[in-house]
């Protein structure tokens, strides 16, 4: 992709790239091409700084509005071969930075509410012992009356002047200024809306497995699974594999995106290949990019000891809460965390942040533990990312549950823990739909405990919503649980994290419908539970057999519904099936 012609309107540039004769760039090719055209998802080398021994040149930065104020920007190198990318943070918005000689593709970023927005993009050139002028004088947002994202109509926080003269389209969020597109498989493998589960969280060669994309492929294919995302650490190149591909199973593109030491999340349809990780400020832009283009972006294990979610991102879509064996993980521990997540609210004393205050309760359990030499009277990483979930619904967020198996080898099976997900059809597009509208429930593999968790808003006998939706704050609503294959456990209601009620599941098809009237804003989840058989074998005194996403209580208003996974369409899942207290069957 060619951006175009160097900026003369509103910059001076010194040592700019030579003109192309076509002053018209084109656009960048439709992100959601279909899997025949060419494939470009390998990630450019992204690094902060430029490599010891590179040959320098030098570039001064000056970005400032046209009222003189100069403002905190960001500038990305990126080079016109797509190898390399050099990420420069412009704290004062003026410095003079040292790079990499070559020709480049220049995007510069300024901040508004903290989130990185492209307010202008070139092409440039550095030269040996020579120096380059980006000088940006920027209109947009300057009036105070709107900010540089309101000129941002298709939420990719690439302006649209911006997009209008590198080419690409300001109303597709697909469509971006030096974003590679990612390829998608449009079929539609089964018209119908329903359940389908599938794994979320597998590893091939290119991230580390031990297992090639045909081999994980295949496996997919022989578990019967519907989907599969294939999740390798920071590269998508298992998407660019030509194995990629199967007649049965709907394949995601996907990957792990972060790092140990910061956290991971799972990436799940990004219609352009992401940026990797640099800052708190980037990553938060690169989650809401991949909400505007239909992605959906997910918290990994992020109560894992060797790599906590330190992030500490809002609006995300959902958290893996089960990772590999329920009751496997040791717990994530206080004293691990740094000191800067550890601040506590001065008026009670309380841990402020979701993780800190989650590793806590890990510390209090870990001495009862250790003092009886019973692990099972600790608690496991997947229970405490369970608790990480509930803190921040509490806060606000509307997120839903996803489990994976970080299938990287062989011995690992597929699809144990496995993610349900209600999709209008078995398609990549459908699979991601019910995603982010949080349509999900997790368990332990194809033959465990199913979960049916929906709501009578109006208790007329009419079922109104399933999970993911919404039901109004004050008024008397029928909770309908049913769930399948759990005889002898418990099921439990849970509100905010807090049981409501539970009950003693006496037969493998069981239901019960609870009544209740919420005052304000809260998340009610299921959760079906067991006595580990082996309790000495693992942390916590319970083994987790399924858990469902949130039907949430909302004070629901124009607002809210077009926010999230709340939308005027959406929210609200009239399913045309009738129970009674009597007889709460389960209707497919």
């Amino acid at each position: 992709m060619r951006i175009g012609l160097c900026f003369t309107l509103i910059l001076l540039v010194s040592g700019c790239a030579s003109t192309p004769s076509d002053t018209s760039a084109p656009a960048v090719e439709s992100p959601r091409a279909t899997a025949d055209a060419p494939k470009e998802a390998t990630h450019p080398v992204q690094k902060a700084t430029p490599p010891a021994n590179a040959v320098l040149g030098a570039v001064d930065v000056d970005v400032s509005d046209v009222t003189g104020k100069n403002l905190p920007a960001r500038l990305e190198l990126q080079s016109v071969d797509g190898t390399q990318k050099y990420s420069y943070e412009i704290p004062t918005g003026v410095q003079s930075i040292q790079s990499p000689v070559g020709d480049f593709y220049a995007f510069v970023y300024v901040y508004d509410n903290e989130i990185p927005v492209m307010v202008h993009a070139q092409e440039f050139t550095i030269v040996q012992a020579e120096t380059g002028y980006i000088l940006v004088n920027l209109l947009e947002g300057a009036s105070g009356k709107l900010s540089v994202h309101d000129y941002d109509q298709d939420g990719d926080l690439a302006i649209d002047k911006v997009e209008l003269i590198a080419g690409t389209d300001p109303e597709d969020p697909t469509s971006i200024p030096g974003r590679r597109p990612v390829v998608f498989d449009d079929r539609v493998f089964r018209d119908e809306d329903r359940w389908y589960s599938g794994e979320l969280n597998a590893v091939s060669r290119y991230g580390g497995g031990e297992e090639t994309v045909a081999e994980l492929i295949k496996r997919a294919e022989q578990e019967g699974l519907d989907f599969l995302a294939i999740t390798d650490l920071n590269t998508m190149d298992a998407c660019n594999d030509p194995d990629f591909h199967s007649d049965s199973v709907v394949l995601i593109p996907a990957l792990a995106w972060g790092t140990v030491e910061e956290g991971i999340a799972l990436i799940y349809g990004p219609a352009t290949v992401p940026d990797l990780p640099t800052s708190i400020a980037a990553a938060q832009a690169e989650c809401e990019r991949v909400q505007s283009q239909g992605g959906v972006f997910t918290i990994a294990h992020p109560c894992f000891a060797e790599s906590p979610w330190k992030w500490g991102l809002s609006k995300v879509n959902a958290v893996q809460v089960w990772n590999g064996v329920w009751r496997e993980p040791a717990p994530l521990l206080l004293s691990s965390l740094p000191e800067a997540l550890k601040n506590r609210d001065p008026s009670n004393g309380q841990l402020i942040r979701s993780i800190a205050a989650t590793a806590a309760i890990a510390g209090k359990t870990a001495a009862a533990a250790a003092a009886a030499k019973r692990k099972d009277l600790g608690i496991s990483a997947n229970d405490q990312a369970a608790k990480y979930w509930d803190y921040e619904l509490n806060r606000g967020e509307v997120s839903s549950v996803i489990a994976g198996g970080m299938v990287d080898r062989r011995s690992k099976p597929m699809g144990s823990p496995r993610t349900w997900v209600r999709a209008p059809n078995k398609s990549a597009a459908g699979i991601l739909f019910g995603l982010r509208k949080g349509r999900t429930f997790v368990n332990g593999g194809e033959d465990g405990v199913q979960i049916n968790f929906r709501a009578d808003a109006l208790s007329d006998g009419t079922i109104d919503v399933g999970v993911g939706g919404a039901v109004p704050l004050k008024v008397d609503v029928a909770f309908n649980v049913i769930v399948y294959g759990a005889a002898g456990a418990k099921v439990e209601l849970l509100r905010d994290g807090h049981q409501v009620i539970i009950k003693t599941v006496d037969s493998n098809q069981f239901g019960f419908v609870f009544n209740q009237v919420t005052d304000y804003s809260s998340a009610y989840r299921v959760r079906v539970i067991r006595q580990p058989e082996k309790p000495e074998k693992g942390y916590g005194p319970v083994e987790v057999l399924a858990l469902s996403s949130p039907i949430y209580a909302a004070d629901i208003s124009l607002d809210l519904l077009r926010t999230g996974t709340m939308d005027e369409d959406n929210s609200w899942i009239h399913l045309k099936s009738k129970f009674t207290k009597e007889d709460p069957r389960l209707l497919q």
